[in-house]
């Protein structure tokens, strides 16, 4: 299974707050149906953490198919910093997201595995 950004997205930006939209796209292409139990993720931006985010809510992802998982953010800049504004501001963002899923393959004879992994995209 792999991990990407579909879609992230900025709106309402001020220099009290901005809101962030972002979308990940979950991928199974192997042949077996998998059991997400767990998505826990962080966002970066320009290099420093700044949101944790956890899905508890178990779904399954059938073989070969794809899910998309969504969250909008809402950013307070006055506590996190007129820099974070800057970055925002410009366009010239460069956005990471880390974590892992934890996965159980829908089989008798597999175990769980908690998987982790790490994308990046420049935008919004």
């Amino acid at each position: 299974p792999s991990v990407s950004i579909e879609r992230i997205s900025l709106s309402n930006l001020t220099f009290s707050g901005a809101s962030i939209e972002l979308v990940l796209a979950l991928n199974n292409p192997g042949g077996i149906d998998l059991g997400l139990e767990q998505l826990e993720y962080a966002l970066h931006l320009g290099g420093e953490p700044i949101m944790q985010f956890e899905m508890l809510e178990p779904k399954t992802l059938p073989a070969g198919d794809s899910r998309q998982v969504s969250t909008t953010l809402h950013l307070d800049l006055r506590t996190m910093g007129l820099g974070l504004y800057r970055q925002l501001s410009s366009g010239d963002v460069q956005f990471r997201v880390a974590g892992a899923n934890l996965i159980r393959p829908l089989h008798p004879l597999m175990e769980s595995l908690k998987l982790p992994f790490e994308v990046e995209k420049e935008g919004p």
